[in-house]
């Protein structure tokens, strides 16, 4: 066997390695210069540094199993030729670093205004600084911001997270605390905030709903932060006012009529252009008016006005009856049209007559006939 040379210089430590660069909390590894200097009279001195400075630690050899460790540790070796003339160098430092504890508060989140959350730090036995200054394993919120949490175990071993708790969407309640339905008619009911789900009392899960009946209804609306708002209106049915022009009727030529919408206090709309409850009608044609009560329901009708024919005569004939009756005349209309009726005056003073050919005995004289 050859003897190794002998150290009697600066010896050439190279790099130090490890036989892992990642280990589990509180385990160790073995650590070995690579490309160093051999030969006899080396001495080596291994250093660890955890951020308080190098401390010396090991046996006298090439290769060092490392103490268990708890948070990223780097290091190195220092070589020194013992021999006459000999001196020392120091290696490339290698860094461990360590898998921090299992420490989770969980997936960035949101948090609703006037709702609390607990935040859990996921880990148990250790001891726990949050950001807020608190110590326990969990903390309750009220407020969005980032909080961050530092666990750290009996051994030594440390673990971090961090979680941004962002203001959640709240629905706004816009619906009215009250709301008229005129009967028979449909009204639509709108829950606002779209984008949200809604969960209303009739089981219907839309935005909107159609309503026929009173009562009331309320919706639960959720925003996709899951932060919740509650509306609810009262749905008060209200009667339509009633309407009533009366019969299709006719009038005579140059009379009029009154119609009458009824309802005093309300509003009304007629296809004349008057806004009043009533109105004079002297020409033949369709009335309708619109009536609308304090709810703004309305009611609507309608009559149709004709004119009755005029009753026409040319004139009037006469003829004598002396022959049966000395003074006796006899009297009929020329041309009557739509005549049912009439009133003789002869013109002496004697009582009328409403025979249609009426005679009349007279006295000797003139007489005006109507």
């Amino acid at each position: 066997d050859i003897a190794p040379p002998s150290c009697s210089a600066t010896p050439v430590p190279r790099t130090a390695d490890a036989d892992a660069l990642l280990l589990d909390c509180n385990t160790s590894t073995t650590v070995r210069l690579s490309g160093n200097t051999l030969g006899t009279g080396l001495h080596y001195q291994w250093q660890y540094n955890n951020g308080g400075g190098w401390t010396s630690f090991g046996l006298d050899a090439d290769t060092q199993v490392t103490p268990n460790l708890a948070i990223p540790t780097q290091f190195r070796c220092v070589v020194n030729c013992t021999n006459p003339g000999g001196s020392s160098d120091t290696s490339a430092a290698v860094t461990v670093d360590i898998n921090p504890l299992p420490v989770s508060l969980g997936d960035d989140t949101t948090i609703c205004p006037g709702t609390t959350q607990v935040l859990d730090a996921g880990y148990s036995g250790g001891t726990y600084l949050w950001s807020n200054a608190a110590t326990s394993q969990t903390i309750t919120i009220t407020t969005a911001g980032t909080y961050a949490v530092k666990v750290t175990a009996a051994n030594g071993c440390i673990g971090h997270d961090t979680i941004a708790v962002s203001p959640g969407w709240q629905p706004v309640n816009s619906m009215p605390a009250s709301v008229n339905l005129c009967a028979g008619t449909t009204i639509t009911l709108n829950a606002g905030n779209a984008g949200c789900s809604y969960t209303w009392n009739t089981t219907e899960t839309t935005q909107y709903i159609d309503v026929t009946m009173s009562g009331n209804y309320s919706v639960d609306i959720m925003s996709p932060d899951h932060c919740v708002a509650h509306g609810s209106t009262q749905v008060i049915e209200r009667a339509l006012p009633v309407v009533d022009l009366g019969n299709d009727t006719a009038i005579c030529p140059g009379d009029a009529i009154v119609l009458n919408a009824g309802n005093p206090g309300n509003t009304f709309s007629w296809n004349t252009g008057a806004t009043t409850q009533s109105v004079t009608a002297v020409d033949s044609g369709n009335y309708a008016v619109m009536v609308t009560n304090a709810y703004d329901c309305h009611a609507e009708d309608t009559m149709h006005l004709a004119y009755l024919s005029q009753a026409y005569a040319e004139g009037f004939n006469f003829i004598p009856l002396f022959y049966e009756e000395l003074g006796k005349v006899s009297f009929s209309m020329l041309n009557p049209r739509d005549v049912i009726s009439c009133q003789w005056d002869f013109g002496d003073g004697s009582p009328f007559s409403t025979d249609l050919t009426p005679s009349h005995v007279y006295a000797s004289g003139n007489y005006l006939v109507t």
